[in-house]
């Protein structure tokens, strides 16, 4: 079940991705159909929950849950804004590989897991990252 916190960062997450939606031209849906498929995931609640119990139980860390992961999921997005306001081209769309919105698609997709390795340990837990999130990736595209 979501904190109420959670539940105020989804619809920050979903403002954010509406909002920078509406300002380009091609309006692609798929970061927002992302996102909300990221939030609404059992498989992905159970790994950050467990994430964040190994955070802050066993290490003594702080937050690095479905808190902490949907706050640098937000903050992504903001920033991706800023850059597309001030027509910085992404990555993707400079190669020539992608548009606007796969580059969102994939910062999203990073930002909500990356912190899945936290499951594991400190240590190179943004390299389990990869591993743990990669299914849950190919499983949602």
């Amino acid at each position: 079940m979501k904190s109420p916190k959670e539940l105020s960062v989804d619809k920050k997450i979903t403002s954010a991705i509406e909002e920078l939606i509406q300002l380009t031209p091609e309006k692609d849906p798929l970061p927002l159909k992302v996102a909300e498929a990221l939030m609404s995931d059992a498989e992905i609640e159970s790994i950050q929950n467990y994430g964040n119990s190994v955070s802050i139980m066993r290490l003594g860390y702080n937050d690095h849950g479905p808190v902490h992961m949907r706050t640098v999921t937000y903050n992504a997005i903001r920033m991706m804004s800023i850059l597309y306001q001030a027509h910085i081209p992404m990555c993707l769309q400079k190669e020539k590989t992608g548009s606007f919105a796969d580059s969102m698609t994939a910062v999203i997709l990073a930002s909500f897991m990356h912190d899945f390795g936290m499951t594991i340990g400190r240590q190179d837990h943004e390299m389990y990252s990869v591993f743990l999130a990669l299914p849950v990736i190919e499983r949602l595209l």
